[in-house]
């Protein structure tokens, strides 16, 4: 999942988002975003991805390719 570790990052950034804010608006624990960010998550649920697009204002399909 190097690619969503990456999307991820690329699209918070560009929001200039701090982790802590995708944290509050996706429901996600910061702990897992950093996690996801750095690759040590290799298999995410996929309802973790939905809610980290849906903060960052964007669909899965353009985390995941």
């Amino acid at each position: 999942m190097e690619i969503l570790a990456r999307r991820i990052k690329e699209f918070r950034e560009d929001l200039d988002m701090q982790q802590k804010v995708l944290s509050i608006e996706s429901g996600v624990p910061q702990a897992t975003i950093s996690r996801l960010e750095s690759g040590k998550i290799k298999d995410p649920r996929l309802s973790t991805i939905y809610k980290i697009a849906e903060a960052l204002n964007t669909g899965i399909e353009d985390l995941l390719f």
